[in-house]
């Protein structure tokens, strides 16, 4: 598949002072001795979509852009966040159209971005779920210690590695980091609750830095409904930022990794968190003062993303994206810039999350000047499992054998053409549904075992009863959302977006119908593509530890 490029457009005057400015490389460089391994900057947001990145064509991709004014009233004139920073990582970087997470749910998303392995491949997930038998994906595929990671085979390789922000990937989110010290209502400026919360805190940094990283900090475990004391919940980016540029301050004259999994944008499209919420707060106990963090405050970004034009609640995006600018802007005085990679993906869409539609496709961007053409888009199916492949092989790091099923698209990031033997298609897996994604058709199978199949089959008859939507989906879970309980419907609104939501096998055209409205598995015309679709999702299932079911194998096959 080609690589196409685009006009670079110049936003450094339109910005001013934020631009991303070209620093004069270090004393080494500048003598010619490009010998020293890259820095890496690995930052994951959370929930972010095509139509809230500057730069990318939404109307084109599997977002909500048709949509906008239905699903999001009163939400500005049209798609886009203000993001002048990763607007430009965009604009003279690389984009990915193509950019695939294999399980479009925060902890496997992870797994399979650290690991370069699918997350049915998780060690404790197959523990859990002995191999040859059906297993079902949602949050339960943690990174531990025992596991091959990005950051240990970096760390093998000569680099410090530090970890910064949301980690999401501790078993199950509870053992030892419940205590009965931090009820919901406590305050969190206790001497009881501070001791166990600076407890609890120091084992999260302990289980990330048994996952490869030398530095920990700013460690949020999950989502902020994770964290206890309710006063605690909430996004704190500037906490974030300051840690990341300390950590870029301390490790400057070496190379070094940093992994950047933000919270945000997750629960977007409000202002909650940034009025309400306590900028001293964070998952570690309250803060002494401000974090040092080279960000404007919070209401001067409301107030600048109301003078753009847009509504108040945009302001996460740009929430967000100083916190990315503060880490460019770090990287720039430090004069890295020219010897720094960085890779900005989102975790997934929210627009179809936790299923295998194209919210498993998501925006990906890299850059690093002079080093990767500005404009290119990369068409080629590239993914989240592709990352740590790709990572070492830039580094010429050795990879663990058990990083087995990425594939390195260091090639096409420097501009070179796809290799002839790269993949035309791609597995997609959460739930108990299976896909196989390739350039144009995608097809979905959803399988479940006996016992699933009898809870939906009883929530269908008691949505009938009752005249609500249906609220048991393919995971076997009822949709635990409290807005939707009444009016029924299934987690994270799946069954409104996708019509064929509930269809065992389903067919996409991509080229005509990218927000997969039309489902073609039925269309006597689309046999022969349907026949080879089922066909690709066996070939690519049969190697991971898990049978799809005999009953959904012998299905997939007729």
């Amino acid at each position: 598949m080609p690589i196409l490029k685009q006009n670079r457009r110049d936003f450094l005057a339109a910005f001013g002072s934020t631009a991303l400015t070209t620093a004069t490389a270090p004393a080494w460089a500048a003598a010619g001795d490009r010998t020293r391994h890259p820095n890496i900057v690995l930052i994951y947001a959370d929930d972010l979509d095509f139509d809230e990145v500057p730069g990318y064509p939404a109307a084109t991709m599997p977002c909500s852009y048709a949509h906008w004014r239905q699903d999001k009233p009163g939400i500005g004139e049209g798609p886009g966040l203000l993001m002048p920073t990763v607007e430009r990582l965009l604009t003279q970087g690389t984009r990915f159209d193509r950019f695939y997470i294999t399980s479009s749910v925060c902890t496997p998303s992870r797994y399979s971005l650290l690991t370069s392995r699918y997350a049915s491949r998780c060690p404790s997930f197959v523990s859990r779920n002995p191999a040859g038998k059906h297993a079902t994906i949602r949050w339960n595929t943690p990174v531990e210690k025992g596991d091959a990671t990005l950051a240990k085979a970096l760390r093998a390789a000569g680099y410090t590695t530090g970890m910064v922000g949301k980690w999401h990937n501790f078993p199950g989110l509870g053992g030892k980091l419940k205590d009965k010290h931090l009820p919901l209502d406590g305050d969190p400026r206790s001497p009881e609750i501070a001791a166990a919360l600076a407890k609890r805190y120091g084992i999260a940094q302990q289980a990330v830095r048994d996952c490869g990283f030398d530095y920990a900090e700013a460690v949020h475990i999950g989502n902020t409904e994770h964290v206890h004391p309710k006063a605690l919940q909430g996004h704190n980016p500037e906490w974030m930022a300051a840690e990341a540029r300390t950590f870029i301050e301390t490790n400057r004259a070496k190379p070094f990794f940093l992994y950047l999994p933000l919270s945000l944008p997750h629960g977007g499209y409000n202002t909650r968190w940034m009025l309400e919420a306590d900028p001293l707060a964070t998952a570690a106990g309250m803060l002494d003062a401000l974090p040092d963090s080279d960000m404007p405050s919070r209401a001067e970004i409301i107030k600048r993303v109301k003078d753009a034009g847009l509504d108040q609640r945009q302001a996460m995006g740009t929430w967000l994206d100083e916190c990315v600018g503060a880490v460019v802007r770090k990287l720039d005085q430090l004069k890295l810039s020219k010897d720094t990679l960085i890779l900005f993906i989102s975790d997934h869409q929210s627009r179809g999350k936790y299923t295998c539609y194209e919210g498993c496709r998501a925006p990906a961007v890299a850059y690093w000047p002079d080093r990767i053409p500005a404009g290119q888009v990369i068409r080629s199916i590239c993914a989240n499992i592709d990352v740590a492949t790709t990572l070492l092989d830039l580094v010429k790091a050795k990879r663990p054998a058990d990083m087995s099923d990425g594939r390195s698209f260091l090639p096409m990031l420097l501009g070179k053409p796809e290799p002839a033997d790269w993949r035309q298609s791609i597995l997609l897996e959460v739930g108990n549904t299976r896909a196989v994604v390739a350039q144009r058709w995608k097809y979905i199978a959803n399988r479940v075992p006996p016992k699933i199949a009898q809870k939906m089959r009883e929530d269908t008859a008691e949505a009938k009863r009752v005249g609500r939507r249906r609220m048991v989906g393919w995971d076997g879970k009822k949709n635990w959302h409290p807005w939707q309980q009444k009016k029924g419907g299934i987690v994270y609104n799946s069954d409104k977006l996708y019509p064929a939501y509930f269809a065992a096998d389903q067919l996409y055209d991509l080229d005509a119908d990218v927000l997969e409205q039309h489902n073609l598995a039925a269309d006597p015309a689309q046999a022969a593509v349907l026949a080879d679709m089922k066909q690709q999702l066996d070939r690519l299932v049969a190697p991971l530890p898990h049978t799809f079911g005999e009953f959904g194998k012998k299905k997939s096959q007729e």
